[in-house]
């Protein structure tokens, strides 16, 4: 019998950081994302605007084509995502990872907007 280690649900940074990851290595195109990181055309474009807009992602044109990659501020953003995750695993019995539910938003807080 095998242990595995508690899943939570995906929440917008962890869209953002799939995102940055996919496209610090190399520039991808939007179908690339649009598979390896597993969401709808809809969701995608939101995400991508967002990303642009708050410069974590660069746009490159060949022509008519798009690619993206991550920027030094997405590459910042990565670092400081993994960092935080990392402090925030605990180890708990039979050598399970859970991530620690904490509220990391003021009460009251609106989550930024992707429209």
């Amino acid at each position: 019998m095998s242990i595995q280690p508690k899943k939570r649900g995906r929440d917008s940074v962890d869209i953002v950081a799939e995102v940055l990851r996919l496209a610090s290595t190399e520039k991808v195109k939007r179908t690339s994302i649009l598979y390896e990181v597993g969401m709808s055309h809809e969701m995608m474009g939101r995400y991508l605007r967002y990303m642009i807009g708050t410069k974590l992602l660069e746009e490159e044109w060949l022509g008519a084509k798009v690619r993206y990659r991550t920027s030094n501020k997405g590459k910042q953003f990565l670092r400081l995502y993994h960092e935080m995750m990392a402090l925030l695993r605990a180890e708990e019995g039979e050598g399970q990872l859970v991530l620690k539910r904490i509220q990391l938003l003021p009460t009251g807080y609106h989550r930024f907007s992707m429209r």
